[in-house]
């Protein structure tokens, strides 16, 4: 006879609960899990990438640096007469070549004096002329004759360097090269 215990069914179901937990533990309810969290990992640790096809062309590089630049040639330019600026020619940044004029000073005192040691010098000589005539036909010592002939000499010096002197009114450039100061302006004193 089969009597129906209540005890020995609450045993029977206790007893398969039991066996049944460590069956779900070993199932692939939690691998799935896991691999939903590998899954998130892995696309937070993506990087995004953008794509280009490639073309054949030319690869330029540059450099950046820091540098001192000084030019290979270098010239103060001032004048060797003393006077007043009439004109500058040139601005800064400008190129100029060697010899060509810069800037001009008044020059009308040096004219004058041009004229004047002209004017002396022609004096002398047409007197070291007459003179040297007079000379040939011992008419005036040597001694005489030799000093006029020294004054002339004097005279063509000082002839010499007023013409040099107005030549130096015109300021030219030295060598060729960029403008990179000016320093005097119209109406300027430059003194020698």
């Amino acid at each position: 006879m089969n009597t129906y215990r209540p005890t020995n069914r609450f045993a029977a179901v206790a007893l398969l609960s039991m066996l049944a937990l460590p069956i779900s533990a070993c199932s692939d309810a939690g691998a799935n899990n896991e691999s939903a969290v590998d899954i998130q990992q892995t696309q937070v640790a993506r990087i995004p990438v953008a794509t280009q096809t490639v073309m054949a062309g030319e690869i330029t590089s540059s450099f950046k640096s820091t540098a001192t630049l000084e030019a290979r040639d270098e010239a103060d330019v001032t004048s060797k007469a003393t006077g007043i600026i009439e004109t500058i020619l040139v601005e800064e940044g400008d190129y100029v070549e060697a010899g060509q004029l810069l800037a001009h000073m008044r020059d009308d005192e040096y004219r004058i004096q041009v004229a004047q040691a002209r004017a002396e010098l022609n004096s002398i000589k047409q007197e070291l002329k007459r003179v040297k005539d007079m000379a040939e036909r011992d008419m005036i010592s040597a001694d005489a004759y030799d000093k006029l002939r020294f004054q002339a000499e004097i005279l063509q010096a000082k002839y010499d360097m007023a013409a040099l002197n107005l030549a130096e009114t015109e300021i030219r450039a030295p060598i060729s090269g960029y403008i990179a100061f000016r320093y005097v302006k119209p109406g300027n004193l430059v003194r020698h």
